[in-house]
């Protein structure tokens, strides 16, 4: 992102090529320095490394990696995260396309610092694409561009009221603040709110109901509770083949279903199925095996273990059912 700020300065003469290049070799050696010494240590590092990737669709083909965008962007936007907290950054993306709107009326895209924030969008674009590797934590790196590109539009815009003009400055900062803090505003309502949720009690209501042998099959948020016990995760049924499941179940001796109201929910609501993947191949059938071989052997509420759609966490009192596989046809 900052190279693409630096590119921009060399086409608009602001920095010589020779400069440019004398600085860059020096960055050069330096970052060579890190691979370089990577592969003295394990020469078979970028096989291994790709290898790793791979799992993780890094070697998706040139369709499949808009489709990826795509689906990297709703993530953020809905705030579907089962890793890692997500804001609302909605406000963001919103006053982003106003950015872009009205900076055409002002001609601010005609200065270098705008070009330089929307170099910046592209470039993060660009390497997230090129990469392939879709962290939502990433996203922190559009701040710094959307930032400049506010404070921008706001002293351009106020350079046309004379009673502001001389304070455009400082408008341009209160207007970053403002736009900053009504984004930090839900976070600090998240986190305060998160205060209130225990995950020893979560944690406690399993454990006490859990079948005494085989493996248990369940949200990834409670597999840290299961040390020692054979653990599958309920995101795995995805890559099932049809009517596949009863199959599955008896494979890995699963003993244990933790059901989540939230899968029902998902169902129902397929914008959601980015989170666990399509059920539409093994949802009915989950349902007829639970009713035939699974009995409910306890239930309770978990407002916000009970789902991993960040912005519904403390809004609904979600169910978890718990159930012992019993009587289970052999396949």
């Amino acid at each position: 992102m900052i190279g693409t700020c630096i590119l921009l300065n060399v086409i608009h003469g602001k920095l010589s090529f020779k400069l440019l290049l004398f600085w860059g070799s020096i960055v050069g050696v330096v970052a060579l320095i890190f691979p370089l010494t990577t592969l003295a240590i394990n020469p078979s590092f970028v096989q291994d490394y790709y290898a790793y990737g791979k799992t993780l669709s890094v070697d998706a083909p040139f369709l499949q990696r808009f489709a990826n965008m795509v689906a990297f962007y709703q993530k953020i936007f809905w705030q579907i995260s089962g890793t890692y907290y997500l804001p609302n950054v909605r406000p963001v993306f919103y006053s982003l396309f106003f950015l872009f709107i009205s900076s055409f009326f002002t001609k601010s895209y005609q200065k270098l610092y705008w070009r330089h924030a929307f170099g910046m969008l592209i470039a993060f674009n660009a390497g997230v694409f090129i990469i392939g590797r879709y962290n939502t934590t990433s996203i922190v790196f559009i701040i710094f561009p959307w930032c400049l590109m506010v404070a921008l539009e706001v002293t351009t815009l106020v350079k046309k009221i004379p009673l502001l003009k001389r304070y455009r400055f400082w408008s341009a900062f209160v207007c970053v603040c403002v736009l900053s803090i009504s984004s930090l505003l839900p976070l600090y309502k998240d986190i305060n709110a998160m205060s209130y949720a225990n995950y020893a009690v979560y944690e406690q209501q399993i454990k006490e109901h859990l079948a005494t042998e085989g493996a248990i099959l369940g949200n990834l948020s409670s597999g840290f509770i299961f040390a020692g016990r054979d653990f599958y995760d309920i995101r795995n049924l995805a890559y099932l083949d049809k009517n596949m499941l009863g199959k599955y179940i008896a494979k890995h001796n699963i003993q244990t279903i933790i059901y989540y109201e939230e899968y029902d929910y998902i169902h129902r609501n397929a914008m959601w199925e980015i989170l666990y993947g399509s059920d539409d191949h093994y949802y009915d059938q989950m349902q007829e095996f639970l009713s035939q071989y699974g009995t409910n052997v306890y239930a309770f509420e978990a407002p916000y273990y009970g789902t991993r759609i960040i912005r519904y966490m403390g809004d609904y009192p979600w169910k978890i059912y718990i159930y012992h596989i019993q009587d289970m046809p052999t396949y």
